[in-house]
């Protein structure tokens, strides 16, 4: 039987359609010029401060074809790129592409001989190379020159079959051979991971080497279905860099993936991540999804010779043993064959074939090799495969990885032949023979951590070199690239044979541990001191010399960027990546940290000063707040088990010392009232267990005491603790927060980093990090930015957007009443088929979901209400970067949208008109909201600026109920159960509330009304209209704004059937 796996390409997803590039070859310049012709204003590329839209992107891309053009660049000719990451890079290679020549991409980062020998092979036209490259050999285009105007191009551009890049991977000759990969590929490539990985793909860092093959899913994937590529300067840095906020896709190695991890440096917003180019080990998936907020791991496998990807497996968080490398990809297909070419019975192991529309043309001037690797594919006449030497089996469906059939490895991702390594050592000529092995070495993080692939050279050499590895290391730098050096070096006086003469690698042993340093000087610094720890640590090394060479003793890039990222912790600054790459030695290193230390000092001394000023001022919303009488927020925790009380009044202390803010007193100075931050304070105790007493009563009154006492902010920090015992196995925890010290987040926040506390606590770990961002620097960060002038301007834009907007008037007699009762409540929910349509419609109006929701909000208010202008208030957590989601304090904040509907407009003109205003408003947002709210119209029983609002929560976030009770679930707090307590009724000063929280495929949905302004079956119509919109909208495009109201106001036409997910 033969064992053949295929899979088809399906439709759909968030690809562009067909019909949008017609007329056109599918090639990736069109797929990309499909959306800038959707989506021109909408951001292409993000690099560091810099940001392009799509139509500059194309506009730098059509430039570069027609330099290209008057270089004499033709079809089917090869350019190489010898250039720094920046958003230029990616219009070169779109122009390249589009001028229908190949890229041959060069990192500046490998030996100079490494470069030439590729240079050479490939017989490139021109070099597209940064101002201060320079080739008397070739012709050379320099970056960075104005945009010239497009102009005609002579011949023929690109088609789906020509070849669109050439990448260079390790030869079994010991030369790199160039693979051939065509445009058919890539564009099939990128539309299967547009319908794979949809909305993700909306932003998503780009670090790796354009050298190497997953660059193109990086690059070009969020092109390809109008979302932003955020290329980025090594995956280590996504933790730190403020570029990397909102990124939803992370591509990288497993060991990458695992440092992120280990340092807690993953950011919150990605939640897929992909990994490829090493095995993944069983423990990092469960540490994935306990650790982060990724929603999919998937594992790739595919070489370089079929487009990057050939198989994928979603990778189950309760996966036991090795993960599989899953099923083929759309249009790809699987066979695994014996020796003989036959196939191998079922269960067996068999070498892996791979046909398919991603398949390669072939090695670039190597007829040879490309016939002895891409074969005729078995069972399909007139269809090639492509032979990757690899070992795989089929186990319950999944493919399994079963090693190579060579000698060829994977280090830190990077493809390598041993025989390439051993040409190199061969090419010293103190070196007689040489063998290059590899073996696994454990990592020194956990014992299920990830193993690292090393090599070791075992050399006859001369006297002269065999006691010196760092000379033959500093050789072989300039050579190869510093994945593919050996890791340890052993000399003999001659190397095992075999009877017939060849060498018995058997009789050869991999050395597994890094080489020592043979003597060891003391830190002469606390920097070196620092860095010898860091080193020693990483490397898994007793003693790291400081004036030895950190790449002799194991280093590699990956550890390097491993040590700079525990020592920005430890410093609390930023650190150029490129520092750690300059200086192989801690020695030079440690001299060159101290001078960017100190400058940094310098030069952040004043700002140093503003975030330790002894009184911090109040913000415009403190301001509002500190003497408004209202309720408290309040968290009242129930705590049933054996609860370590000394352990948790530990933890509320720390939260004090944590949060400046819960610590302070309101104090008056010369320019105003400020908080003034004092000792924290021992929470309260209190036992209720008293004989005689009601245990129930005195609960009660206890919170009471807490939650209801009045505010004196000048005698008391704005924030109160208290533990209440009711009985050995049954607390009360109680928390009380003044509104000018919290908000809704903050009280979700507090709960968790309580219970974060409490379970470091009693198991003895470390509370984790101890720099925390304050409100007063998130505050001051908020409106200190922004000049004078545009605050001004902004604040115009207010007045002229809010100065004449009708209030909602729902339907109904509605008695108001300055201070309403209870609200009304009803949840109802959205199908997965209804929270595609609006992901749907967010991309082909390059708009958010939020933005969506409002614009079917307003045409269901529309159809509710019979009012055509509105405004919508959309809130929110006024936490833009990960490292703000700690805060506690008021930074909740709303961005008013005013929606003008017509009867004559689509669904789509209305959305586009909301998308309009809306991110006008969030460039206004550094007017704060209270400030709006002071200057709206003063009516008791009305909100000043709006009367209805729309969240659409996306996860993670605190707000969202499912997802805060997921990650309190996380922490290991022993035997002791949580239950919320002491919920006041919910009341809303909004006619209409509508909240948004995904859950699982669908979308849970509740509206809230003021119980005097809306009856309950008007909120319950409401609720079915917007329902029916939602369910609706994808099939009926073209209905006018007229036409819905129509029809959602009769129940028979647009009530929705059941739907069954």
């Amino acid at each position: 039987m033969r064992r053949t796996h295929t899979r088809q390409a399906t439709v759909g997803g968030s690809a562009p359609s067909i019909s949008a590039i017609a007329g056109q070859q599918l090639t990736v310049p069109a797929l990309v010029r499909a959306r800038a012709a959707e989506s021109p204003d909408a951001v292409a590329v993000e690099h560091g401060g810099q940001a392009i839209s799509y139509s500059t992107l194309m506009r730098a891309a059509d430039s570069w074809t027609s330099r290209l053009a008057t270089a004499g660049v033709r079809a089917g000719d090869r350019v190489a790129v010898r250039m720094g990451r920046s958003p230029e890079l990616v219009a070169v290679l779109l122009g390249i592409m589009g001028r229908g020549a190949a890229y041959v991409p060069l990192d500046p980062a490998y030996p100079e001989q490494r470069l030439q020998l590729m240079l050479d092979d490939a017989d490139v036209v021109a070099v597209v190379g940064d101002r201060d490259f320079d080739d008397p050999r070739r012709r050379v285009l320099h970056v960075g020159e104005p945009l010239r105007p497009r102009v005609p191009v002579v011949g023929r551009c690109a088609i789906s079959e020509d070849v669109a890049y050439v990448l260079y991977t390790s030869g079994s000759t010991g030369r790199p051979k160039g693979v051939e990969l065509t445009h058919a590929g890539a564009t099939d490539m990128l539309l299967w991971a547009a319908q794979v990985f949809g909305d993700d793909l909306g932003r998503v860092l780009a670090s790796t080497s354009i050298c190497f093959d997953c660059s193109i899913l990086e690059i070009f994937g969020p092109l390809t279905v109008g979302g932003t590529t955020v290329l980025g300067d090594g995956p280590l840095a996504i933790g730190s860099a403020s570029s990397a906020t909102g990124v939803r896709l992370l591509h990288s190695v497993p060991s990458v993936i695992d440092e992120l991890l280990r340092h807690d440096s993953l950011p919150p917003t990605v939640r897929t991540a992909i990994v490829g180019g090493e095995a993944v080990w069983a423990g990092l998936v469960r540490t994935v999804y306990e650790r982060s907020a990724i929603a999919k791991l998937v594992n790739l496998y595919g070489p370089t010779e079929y487009t990057s990807y050939a198989t994928m497996a979603v990778l189950d968080p309760e996966l036991e043993g090795e993960p599989p490398i899953g099923r083929p990809v759309a249009n790809t297909r699987i066979e695994l064959l014996d020796p003989s070419g036959a196939p191998v019975p079922s269960g067996a192991a068999g070498e892996i074939f791979i046909s398919g529309a991603g398949l390669a043309r072939g090695y670039l001037h190597s007829p040879g090799q490309t016939a002895e690797r891409f074969v005729p594919a078995a069972g399909a006449v007139g269809q090639r495969a492509y032979r990757t030497g690899d070992l795989g089996q089929w186990s319950a469906g999944q493919l399994r990885f079963g090693g190579r059939v060579d000698d060829q490895v994977k280090v830190r991702g990077v493809r390598i032949e041993p025989v390439e390594v051993e040409r190199a050592l061969l090419a010293h000529p103190s070196i007689r023979e040489a063998v290059v092995l590899s073996s696994t070495a454990q990592s020194c993080s956990a014992d299920d951590g990830p193993p690292e692939i090393r090599l070791t050279a075992h050399l006859v050499a001369g006297t002269d070199i065999s006691t010196d590895p760092a000379s033959l290391r500093r050789f072989l730098g300039e050579r190869l690239p510093s994945a593919m050096l050996p890791a340890a070096y052993v000399f003999a006086q001659r190397l095992p044979r075999l009877p017939n003469g060849k060498i018995d690698r058997s009789l050869l042993r991999p050395v597994v541990t890094p080489v020592r340093a043979p003597t060891v000087r003391a830190p002469y610094s606390d920097t070196e001191g620092l860095l010898v720890r860091l080193w020693g640590e990483t490397l898994a090394v007793e003693a790291v010399d400081p004036d030895a060479d950190l790449f002799d003793l194991g280093g590699h890039s990956l550890t390097a960027l491993a040590v700079r990222e525990r020592l920005q912790r430890r410093l609390g600054t930023t650190l150029p990546a490129a520092l750690f790459f300059e200086h192989a030695t801690i020695a030079t290193l440690a001299t060159a940290i101290d001078r960017v230390m100190a400058a940094t000092t310098i030069g952040r001394a004043s700002e140093s000063g503003r975030q330790v000023a002894e009184v911090a001022a109040l913000s415009a919303t403190q301001r509002a707040l500190v003497h408004r009488e209202g309720p408290s927020l309040m968290l009242v925790t129930r705590v049933t088990g054996r609860l370590q009380v000394p352990a948790m009044l530990d933890a509320l202390r720390t939260l004090q010392r944590r949060h400046t803010l819960l610590r302070s007193v309101l104090v008056q100075t010369p320019s105003g009232s400020g908080w003034r931050a004092g000792p924290d304070r021992a929470p309260l105790v209190v036992d209720v267990t008293s004989a005689g007493l009601s245990v129930e009563r005195l609960t009660e009154r206890a919170i009471a005491s807490v939650v209801d006492r009045p505010w004196t902010l000048d005698r008391e920090p704005p924030a109160r603790w208290v533990v209440v015992r009711r009985g050995p196995t049954d607390h009360l925890l109680v928390v009380a927060l003044h509104p000018a010290a919290a908000d809704t987040w903050s009280v979700e926040s507090l709960g968790h980093q309580a219970l974060e506390l409490y379970a470091a606590s009693i198991h003895s770990r470390p509370a984790g990090p101890g720099r925390f961002v304050q409100y007063s620097e998130l505050a001051a960060e908020r409106y200190e930015r922004v000049a004078a002038d545009e605050l001004a301007r902004q604040r115009g834009f207010w007045t002229d957007e809010l100065g004449d907007a009708p209030a909602l008037e729902p339907p109904g007699h509605a008695v108001r009443s300055e201070r309403p009762g209870p609200a009304l409540i009803e949840e109802f929910t959205l199908p997965a088929a209804s929270v595609a349509t609006i992901h749907d419609l967010a991309r082909k109006a390059r708009a958010t979901p939020q933005i969506v929701a409002v614009a079917l909000h307003a045409v269901a208010l529309h159809a509710w209400t019979g009012q055509n202008e509105f405004v919508v208030g959309c809130p929110t957590s006024g936490r833009p970067l990960p490292e703000h989601s700690t805060v506690v304090g008021p930074a909740g904040d709303a961005v008013p949208v005013r929606c003008r509907v017509r009867s004559g407009q689509t669904l789509g003109e209305v959305l586009e008109q909301v998308r309009d205003r809306a991110l006008a408003g969030y460039g206004a947002d550094a007017v704060p909201f209270v400030e709006l709210a002071a200057s709206g119209p003063r009516d008791p029983a009305r909100h000043p600026v709006y009367q209805t609002s729309v969240v659409l929560l996306a996860r993670p976030s605190l707000l969202d109920p499912g997802y805060s009770a997921e990650i309190a679930g996380r922490q290991p707090i022993g035997a002791v159960e949580l239950e919320p307590l002491g919920e006041r009724p919910t009341v809303t000063a909004l006619d209409l509330e509508l909240g948004l929280y995904p859950h699982g495929s669908g979308i849970e949905c509740t509206s809230l009304s003021r119980s005097d302004a809306v009856s309950r079956s008007d909120l319950r119509r409401y609720g079915h209209q917007f329902r029916g919109l939602v369910a609706a909208a994808a099939h009926h495009p073209e209905r006018t704004v007229g036409e819905w109201a129509a029809v959602l106001r009769h129940d028979s036409e647009w009530l929705p059937p059941p739907v069954r997910d």
